[in-house]
């Protein structure tokens, strides 16, 4: 293929050529520390990809662990997420690298200046990592190790081809930078590109849970840079594909934009009595949080909900606040066991927000439950007979079919009532390319293909079908940075093996 040369991009060469710069910066920065020359592709016009806006991450056995005197295991986190998943559309092996070298990348990233204060997950468990700047930190530190390693960061510049030799082998690169192609020679390729979230075409041809519909997320800055670029590369040289790939999806509030409008808690969704489109409740509303409320809201008709509540809601938000997390989850039982309640957040003003919204969004507010029905498209006695039923477990202080936790059991029977539509969408996409342990990417006979590896939420494996967002909360993101260690240390060791 001939390639033309780029503006400013003279004879490129390097040992290894890093795509994307999410869990791709540190593949950079390792393989650079392992002696090889590094150029590092990043599409948009500032490193770190969607990893700079995340929260923390999730580790094991980490100096910081070690310093408070946590002795959470590696063991215990890997059984966890096996225990979870129930080893349904993971790769283990891929997992325990993750969390066997977790600790390690701690301490490879406090090295490099990164502050972490230890902090516990929704179920107690003290694995989660925040750095003083969130991963912003994390990535920040990782691009200036990189600058004194002398890697070649060349931004607003994708990839588009690898090419290989006839043994197999990598021989170069195609990018594309400012329209125009040019060809990087190189050994070995970290494809690193993120998800591909916001390419519809793939979404159906891996992703069993998408469908036409779906909403995409319009939150993260560049979202439409998660397109997949990395796939298609993969699929080029054909790589070992998954068959099914998860989707980060939650049950998500239609406030006319992700995540929710300003100063609308929509953790109350717990407080709230969820129905389906034929007015039927269907779910524990509280026991069963966004995150995983999806599985079960795409099995309903026309795979929508709607969160109702009345001025019952309103008044006791207002006077007693919201619980923003944790509300009727359970720990572990392994690790420990109980309820966590969180800490209520006073809540002023909530009419008045909520009634802003009208007109605007998925929200509805009205005198009767009629219109409400109206809305929503069902019968209005089957409505009305769910709500008389749920109120007398609110009664009772007994929900005798779903068994709701008593304390977010809260009436609905003073007017206004409020219904807020609930739809599925897709936050990002988990995997895709099948890797080994080393993050080797394999071909379709699982064979390794010499000199490629991958990184990040494109590398398969690493989750199953639903994020677990309580236990395991930072672990897409942790993978992200530790599978970047992973790749490019053995991008390194590839390079020193063929140059011997």
């Amino acid at each position: 293929m001939n390639a033309k040369k780029a503006n400013n991009t003279g004879s490129l060469k390097a040992d290894v050529v890093v795509i994307g710069s999410g869990g791709g910066l540190g593949a950079a920065v390792a393989a650079a520390e392992g002696g090889s020359s590094v150029i590092l592709l990043e599409k948009e016009g500032i490193t770190g990809g969607w990893t700079r806006q995340a929260n923390a991450m999730l580790a094991v056995e980490s100096p910081l662990q070690k310093r408070q005197n946590v002795t959470i295991t590696a063991d215990d986190i890997f059984k966890r997420f096996v225990d979870y998943h129930h080893c349904y559309r993971i790769n283990p092996r891929v997992v325990r690298a993750y969390y066997n070298r977790s600790g390690d990348t701690i301490r490879w990233l406090e090295e490099k200046g990164v502050e972490f204060e230890l902090q516990n997950n929704a179920v107690g468990l003290a694995v989660v990592h925040m750095p003083s700047n969130m991963m912003a930190s994390v990535q920040n530190a990782l691009y200036h190790s990189a600058q004194k390693l002398g890697v070649n960061i060349l931004l607003h510049t994708s990839g588009k081809k690898i090419i290989r030799k006839k043994n197999g082998k990598v021989a170069g690169v195609i990018a594309i930078k400012e329209g125009e192609e040019f060809e990087i020679q190189t050994d070995a390729v970290v494809i690193a590109t993120g998800g591909f979230g916001a390419n519809r075409e793939l979404l159906k041809k891996y992703c069993p849970d998408y469908y036409d519909d779906m909403q995409l997320w319009t939150w993260p800055p560049h979202f439409e840079a998660h397109s997949g670029d990395g796939i298609y590369m993969a699929e080029e040289i054909g790589a070992g594909m998954a068959d099914w790939v998860p989707i980060y999806h939650r049950a998500a509030p239609d406030f006319g934009g992700y995540p929710w409008k300003p100063n609308i808690p929509w953790s109350l969704n717990g407080r709230m009595m969820w129905v389906n489109k034929k007015g039927k409740r269907f779910i524990d509303e509280i026991g069963t949080p966004v995150m995983y409320a999806g599985n079960i809201l795409f099995s309903q008709p026309g795979k929508l909900a709607y969160a109702l509540f009345a001025d019952d809601l309103v008044q006791f938000t207002e006077s007693e606040g919201s619980a923003e997390t944790g509300l009727g989850r359970q720990k572990h039982s392994k690790l420990g066991g109980g309820v966590i309640i969180a800490k209520p957040v006073p809540v002023t003003g909530l009419r008045e927000k909520l009634e802003i919204l009208v007109d605007k969004t998925g929200l509805k507010i009205a005198d009767s439950w009629d219109d409400i029905a109206n809305w929503i498209g069902c019968d209005p006695k089957v409505l009305k007979a769910e709500i008389n039923e749920y109120n007398s477990f609110c009664d009772k202080r007994h929900d005798a079919i779903f068994v709701k936790d008593p304390k977010a059991l809260i009436p609905l029977r003073k007017p206004p009532y409020y219904g807020i539509r609930i739809y599925g969408d897709v936050g990002e996409t988990l995997g895709g390319i099948i890797v080994d342990e080393n993050m080797a990417v394999l071909d379709k006979q699982a064979n390794v293909i010499p000199g490629v590896f991958a990184a990040g939420v494109v590398a398969d494996g690493h989750q199953g079908q639903t994020y677990d967002h309580d236990a395991l909360s930072g672990s897409a993101v942790g993978f992200a940075v530790v599978s970047g260690h992973i790749a490019g240390e053995s991008a390194a060791r590839y390079i020193k093996t063929i140059n011997r």
